[in-house]
């Protein structure tokens, strides 16, 4: 009975790794944690309309927003009417290293709004396709650096 506690504490001892080693099972993953890039991106509409694409990429994934900053300060063919003024909220795919397809809703509740097109790069202007409504205003997002953010 003397010699017990010292077994008992072997015997915990050798099982202790052992238990360290479970307790990590199931818990983790080998896979590298996704980056998640935010960044704004501003641009004028071909009506005169400032505008910004906020955007926060994981994967595949992006969500944001679509910012129409001010008034239209010109007649325009491609956009006759206004987009209004507002922050609209939009969820899509992004595709590596720099496409995006979203949709999003106006508050109305009625017109959607979809975006598709490229992010600029530092040395490379992005593009965009904003359409509502069956009318589409295309143009340029100019090559700028973007501020990003990176986490995991």
């Amino acid at each position: 009975m003397k010699n017990f506690p010292r077994f008992a504490l072997c015997g915990l001892l050798l099982l202790a790794p052992a238990t360290l080693t479970l307790s990590g099972c199931g818990g983790g993953s080998d896979k590298p944690a996704i980056p998640v890039v935010s960044r704004t991106d501003n641009f004028t509409l071909s009506n005169g309309q400032n505008a910004s694409l906020v955007t926060r990429t994981a994967g595949r994934d992006v969500t944001g927003m679509l910012q129409i900053l001010s008034e239209p300060t010109r007649e325009s063919a491609e956009l006759p009417v206004g987009l209004p003024l507002g922050n609209y909220n939009f969820v899509g795919t992004f595709e590596a290293p720099r496409g995006f397809n979203v949709l999003g809703t106006f508050p109305n509740g009625r017109d959607q709004f979809q975006a598709t097109g490229q992010l600029p790069l530092p040395n490379a202007e992005g593009s965009y396709a904003i359409s509502v409504n069956g009318t589409t205003v295309r143009g340029a997002i100019p090559a700028v650096q973007a501020k990003s953010e990176l986490s995991g």
